[in-house]
């Protein structure tokens, strides 16, 4: 199942069009208004214009010789008993359960079209058309700096700064704090520039990278990224022996002092932004232990009292707004990967889901420890967005959901060596 050498570029393209993806959620509804059309509606609160980026990028890898039933087909047992469990208590709870049918079932097809693009992505970094290094993670940096220009272009031309609804319309994200999501993509890029000690200029377009990355995330107020880019960045610097340098803590210290500069000198459009607001949650003075979670812990225990209602099977994808209303203050997902699986899958479909997911991880472990190389980048995105999807909706969110299936995708498709005897499932 060879990928012709005539098509190494329609590879190329695909990288391209995963770089793109933030600034086509930001220019697809065209976010620069507060006029709120139905179609803009529905593009960004679906976030339907990473799920079209994720069919493009699929078609050019069959147009490339991607075979999807062949992949799919060459999944390991265990794991294609667990996605047929997985479509059945899906498809059951969007048609029998679900308070609407049209999301739920729209929230499926968004899971199908994830699976798809990751089985592309291992798919062509399998056949040395894609590979997880500086390249690629350059491509996805270029991505992000121009996504940053238009966030500052749209900050820039609002026309009543002072009466605009900046929580709820910033270009591609339904909510400022999404933002988060965006930041780590762009500081994870350029974290593997750091050991390219032959090329200084791929040395400092990662340092530029990585600094708009935690720019925005300061500019944004966004307390829950730098935890956990934290901990994406203990786990790349334990993995690579190449962080665990002078040269590497005096970038990181750069890119954390340029970022602090940049979100300093940047315009503010109120409270809700800045490093001022981080400081100030993070120091404030609070009297429960649900005001510091932002009153996580209230809709934590509300949503595992539903979850109590239909405990094995769920409630169906998407329902969680409709169905818990106020009382999951008002929000599509309850900031916690854990309880939202639970909601929408059940029990046993959550289990389900993070035994695949886990599996997965695991077989990363393993292969690395078999001597096969992982990038910087890749170990920040993984660990990272499993990290954010404690206490955010890194798992709900179609463009983390997106990156994660692509680090992992690439990371597993870039393994060359083949597992030991007994072991060659991939």
């Amino acid at each position: 199942m060879k990928i012709a050498t005539r098509h190494v570029s329609k590879a190329g393209i695909v990288a391209i069009i995963v770089a793109v993806i933030p600034s086509a959620m930001a220019i697809l509804p065209w976010d620069f208004g507060e006029d709120m059309t139905p179609l803009r509606a529905i593009l960004r609160g679906m976030a339907l214009p990473v799920v079209i980026c994720e069919i493009i990028a699929i078609t050019f890898a069959v147009s490339a010789g991607f075979k999807p039933y062949r992949y799919l087909n060459s999944v390991d047992r265990i794991y294609k008993i667990g996605l047929l469990l997985l479509t059945a208590i899906a498809l059951y709870t969007s048609l029998f359960v679900a308070t609407s049918p049209g999301l739920a079932l729209m929230g499926f097809n968004i899971w199908a079209v994830h699976l798809l693009f990751g089985f592309s992505i291992y798919a062509l970094a399998r056949e040395g058309k894609l590979s997880d290094d500086i390249h690629l993670w350059s491509t996805v940096g270029c991505g992000i700096l121009i996504y940053s220009i238009i966030l500052a272009f749209f900050v820039s031309t609002v026309e009543n700064p002072d009466s605009f609804p900046w929580s709820g319309l910033l270009p591609g994200n339904t909510n400022v704090r999404q933002l988060g999501f965006i930041a780590a993509i762009g500081f994870a890029a350029g974290v593997v520039s750091c050991t390219c000690s032959s090329r200084n200029w791929l040395f400092w377009l990662g340092f530029i990278f990585s600094t708009t990355g935690m720019s925005i995330a300061l500019w944004s107020g966004n307390r829950g990224v730098l935890v956990a880019l934290t901990a994406g960045l203990f786990a790349a610097i334990i993995v690579k022996p190449e962080l665990r340098t002078v040269r590497f803590s005096m970038w990181l210290i750069g890119v954390i002092t340029a970022g602090v500069l940049v979100s300093v000198i940047a315009y503010k459009p109120n409270e809700l932004f800045g490093l001022e607001r981080i400081w100030s949650s993070f120091f404030r003075e609070v009297n429960t232990i649900n005001s510091v979670s932002s009153g996580r812990i209230i809709m934590w225990e509300k949503t595992a009292e539903a979850i109590a209602d239909h405990p094995y099977f769920g409630h169906g994808e998407n329902q969680f707004q409709l169905a818990t209303g106020p009382t999951g203050g008002g929000f599509k997902q309850p900031h916690n990967a854990i309880l939202q699986y639970g909601y929408q899958w059940g029990i046993l479909g959550g289990a389900l889901f993070f035994a695949m997911v886990g599996g997965l991880v695991h077989r990363i472990i393993r292969y690395k420890n078999w001597g096969q190389e992982i990038s910087s980048s890749s170990i920040i995105i993984i660990v990272s967005t499993l990290i954010y999807a404690l206490y955010d909706g890194a798992l709900y969110s179609p463009y983390p959901v997106t990156m994660l299936v692509f680090a992992i995708a690439i990371t597993l498709g870039s393994f060359s060596q083949p597992a030991p005897v007994g072991d060659r499932s991939d």
